[in-house]
């Protein structure tokens, strides 16, 4: 009779440890599921975020969210009035810098050569008339009609003019010269210096307005005209055309069956539409499952980030959820 009331206790017993026995096998077998049932994932996409080397106040122009964004566009205007003052300022200290190695390459003006020209005829003038009154006085004296001072005087006179109009030809010779030349190496680096400062100064004109080099969509505005910005600030966010992929994770088991160039399918949830992607990028190294994708069916402690980008255009956006299969 006993061992009739303990007969249930065992069948319970039992009973219990086959349901563990089932549900491990449940989970194990939801762990080991084949690969073509899919994967989840979600599109992302790759964007550049605009921002200003130097510190300026936003003029424009004024940008929508979801503006195209082709090469060569004005992507963001600042204010230029200190930096247009700077490139004048530049300007005219070239322009002066050149004047003056240009006027020590070639000697004095014309009109300073002829004053001194001039100066050097009239001492010869002066020169001419000084060798006559040498002469005069030279006959006097050889008839004692003047002293030997008179005729000492006379010759002293000469010299004096002969060594004065010598002096007038040597700065005519001079000034008909160019600069030394450390002198005129001086000039040319500070011309080649101030060509620098210059062209630093077109360089930060340039700076205040930002052209695009890429092609792309407006998908975030952080800066409006009027505002002022400093340097390094966001501006705008770009998501650059054709750049849609989708992400996914994979079991660390079925990682060697992925291949660069692998085509797989997406497919779009709730809506059933499909589109074709290749593999593109498969981590080296494992990772935890994320949590924005951590489900009952996609659970597995470690697991690998795979990336396909698309064939063609799509209609999807970043952030989307998908399905990913192999095709």
């Amino acid at each position: 009779m006993n061992k009739l009331k303990q007969f249930p206790a065992v069948v319970g017993k039992v009973a219990i440890l086959a349901g563990y026995f089932l549900l491990a096998a449940g989970l194990s077998g939801c762990e080991e599921r084949p690969f073509n049932d899919g994967y989840i994932g979600y599109v992302e996409a790759e964007f550049v975020t605009v921002s200003t080397p130097a510190a300026g106040w936003v003029e424009g122009p004024q940008w929508q969210y979801g503006d195209a964004v082709v090469p060569g566009d004005m992507l963001i205007q600042f204010d230029t009035d200190l930096q247009q003052l700077r490139l004048e300022e530049a300007g005219a200290n070239v322009a002066s810098l050149k004047a003056q190695l240009n006027d020590a390459l070639h000697g004095a003006r014309s009109e300073e050569i002829a004053v001194l020209q001039s100066r050097l005829d009239e001492q010869q003038f002066t020169i001419d008339e000084a060798k006559l009154e040498l002469t005069r006085i030279s006959t006097l004296r050889e008839k004692a009609l003047a002293t030997q001072a008179d005729y000492d005087k006379a010759v002293l006179n000469l010299k004096a003019l002969e060594a004065a109009a010598q002096v007038t030809s040597h700065q005519i010779e001079v000034q008909m010269l160019a600069g030394r030349p450390d002198y005129l190496n001086s000039l040319q680096e500070k011309v080649s210096a101030a060509q620098s400062a210059e062209q630093q100064a077109e360089w930060s004109l340039s700076q205040r307005t930002l052209i695009a080099r890429f092609s792309g969509s407006i998908k975030e505005i952080y800066t409006q005209a009027g505002e002022h910005a400093i340097a390094g600030q966001p501006l705008l966010l770009v998501q650059l055309n054709q750049t849609l992929k989708v992400r996914f994770y994979i079991p660390q088991h079925q990682v060697a069956q992925f291949q660069a160039g692998q085509k797989v399918v997406v497919t779009q949830d709730g809506a059933g539409q499909t589109y074709q992607a290749a593999v593109s990028y498969i981590s080296q190294r494992a990772e935890f499952t994320p949590p924005m994708l951590y489900s009952e069916k996609a659970r597995e402690d470690l697991v690998f980030l795979i990336e396909a980008r698309f064939a063609s255009p799509v209609s999807l956006h970043p952030g989307q959820p998908v399905s990913v299969a192999l095709l």
